[in-house]
């Protein structure tokens, strides 16, 4: 129910939290921008007075809507639109939002901080009006600035944007890093907060699935959305599995498409199109299905798949930059598979078949409290509170519990990565000691210890390259200015690659297994000696490979209380962080 409201002033956001978004709920279409919404509510602590700008980018032969103050699901809500052409350039998108801002331009300065979703084209349009007379936090959303960066004139917006920015937020990781990467100069503003998710809304199940048979997908119907593919798949399982059905909740350009797909490829009966669902319904569609498929070109976090682990149902989705990161926990616990982005549906239905066999293993339970820890309401409202005040981000506490994983064998690398991953997700500190450490791409909150370049000063490996390269090499060098003369230079050279030869098998046949031996204890004895004060009062500290359990109990030695172990899920680790 919207309240009609005076127009807006800047005195009616003096001292406020104003919101600038291009996406928010509608009565037209009450699922879009839903985000956004939860966004802000997860700021109520903080800011109890928030007030949200949606500017709606509209067709042009839409119906005019005029610009309204009001109170809409409990936040105060001024809407106007921006109409333009669909096909309208994203810079040229961005100059027309900002002529649409552009008479409030007193109001939005008023306000103690702005927090702006969408880089283009919010983010430029509003740090254009105001320049630097407030606060500006930008959030980035999207899943097309690759395309937005290959056009110079949106490029160079979207620069300005980053720059002006006093901090820029990012959904997932790897959108976070490819931000820093274009923009190195100002990496060290731009961080990773997920969208918030009220996971105590959506109730888990009472049992879970039997078989997968009723398929569901919940978002927008158009083809980067995957949703032609996601008919085709059904499609091959409904051939396996007469009695399956698919529910398609959402609506879009390709609706018709989706239709004319299922009927023509036999299954239109059991396809059902139930248009856009309200988000208070969306719930009760996740405890009628038993799997959300979800098959998007590109997602950045992927909410619709986080709202059904939420309701523990398991999920099939495209391994996007957002569906990696986010579905990471899920898929160690079988309750998501990821398959590759493209047109394939074979790869679906073994995703699909692989869940359903694996039910017995899944742990919906720790998935979904995973999802409160990492995206829940709270959590993720005080991080970004934090970010709009302009307190630290991505600090964790110096008195927060200290997690270290060893990794001295390859075998051990993926649980190490695994156990400083869930660390750092739950406020602890974290330590990787391995080896090529500081090549891994990880959560910047995760202190790293490249064993290689010790591993190389140990005696044992200087002496071995001195022995079996060094010498001989200086030797057999030493003979290419006669052997030139002599115009026998070629003979060196085979003499050098026999030399090769015979090192490399050495090396395999005796010095591997040998260091083997050796390397644990030695490294253990300089790793805790150079790196005493890092690893100091760890509360877990996890081995993986027999080489690396030296070092670890070394580690424990000078960590009254640690836990050792070999290695640590998910349950450990929460568990340990908890008590310390």
């Amino acid at each position: 129910m919207v309240q009609a409201r005076p127009a807006l002033t800047p005195a009616d956001v003096d001292g406020r939290l104003v919101v600038v978004t291009p996406w928010y709920p509608t009565a037209e279409n009450p699922y879009g921008g839903a985000f956004v919404r939860e966004t802000t509510r997860a700021l109520l602590g903080a800011f109890p007075d928030p007030l949200v700008v949606h500017v709606e980018v509209r067709a042009l032969d839409a119906a005019p809507v005029e610009p309204s103050l009001g109170v809409v699901d409990g936040l105060e809500v001024f809407h106007l639109t921006a109409p333009m052409d669909p096909m309208t350039p994203r810079h040229r998108v961005a100059e027309l939002v900002r002529d649409a801002l552009a008479p409030y331009a007193p109001v939005l300065a008023a306000a103690a901080v702005l927090h702006v979703h969408v880089g283009m084209p919010t983010g430029w349009a509003v740090l254009d009006l105001v320049g630097d007379r407030t606060r500006v936090v930008v959030s980035e959303h999207a899943s097309y600035l690759n395309k937005l960066w290959s056009v110079p004139q949106s490029e160079a917006m979207y620069a300005r944007t980053v720059r002006g920015a006093a901090l820029v937020t990012a959904v997932g990781e790897d959108t976070t890093r490819a931000v820093q990467q274009r923009y190195p100069e100002v990496a060290d503003k731009v961080h990773t907060v997920p969208n918030p998710v009220d996971v105590e809304r959506f109730a888990p199940r009472e049992l879970p699935p039997t078989n997968l048979h009723r398929w569901l997908y919940v978002g927008n119907l158009l083809e980067a959305k995957g949703v032609l593919r996601l008919v085709r798949a059904f499609a091959a399982w409904h051939a396996q599995r007469p009695t399956a059905t698919l529910t398609v909740a959402g609506g879009g350009v390709d609706a018709d498409r989706v239709r004319a797909l299922a009927d023509e490829l036999g299954v239109g009966a059991a396809v059902r199109l139930v248009g856009r669902v309200a988000p208070a319904q969306v719930g009760a569609l996740y405890q009628d299905a038993d799997v959300l498929v979800h098959l998007s070109v590109s997602e950045t976090f992927g909410l619709t798949a986080v709202e059904a682990l939420a309701s523990e149902l398991p999920v099939v989705a495209t391994a996007t930059r957002g569906g990696t990161r986010t579905l990471d926990v899920a898929q160690d616990e079988d309750m998501a598979r990821l398959v590759p982005v493209g047109d394939g549906v074979e790869d679906v239905i073994a995703a699909v078949r692989e869940l359903e066999e694996r039910r017995a293993s899944a742990r919906p339970g720790l998935v979904r409290a995973d999802l409160a820890v990492r995206f829940g309401t709270r959590p993720v409202g005080d991080v970004l509170a934090a970010a709009l005040r302009g307190e630290p981000v991505d600090e964790p506490d110096p008195d927060a519990p200290l997690v270290v994983a060893v990794a001295l064998h390859g075998s051990a690398l993926p649980g190490a990565v695994r156990v400083v991953r869930d660390a750092v997700r739950r406020g602890a500190r974290a330590v990787l000691i391995a080896d090529g450490a500081d090549r891994l791409e990880l959560d910047r909150r995760v202190q790293r210890l490249d064993v290689a370049p010790i591993r190389a000063g140990l005696l044992s490996h200087r002496l071995e390259g001195w022995v079996l390269d060094g010498v001989p090499r200086a030797l057999i060098g030493a003979t290419r200015p006669l052997a030139r003369r002599a115009g026998r230079e070629r003979v060196v050279d085979a003499a050098l690659q026999r030399q090769q030869r015979l090192s490399t098998r050495w090396k395999t046949a005796v010095g591997g297994p040998g260091h083997a031996r050796i390397d644990p204890g030695a490294l253990a004895r300089v790793v805790t000696r150079e790196a005493g004060p890092l690893v100091a009062g760890a509360a877990l500290v996890t081995w993986g490979h027999v080489r690396g359990r030296p070092l670890a109990e070394r580690i424990a030695a000078g960590s009254p209380g640690a836990v050792v172990v070999q290695d640590a899920d998910l349950e450990v680790v929460s568990r340990v962080v908890q008590r310390a």
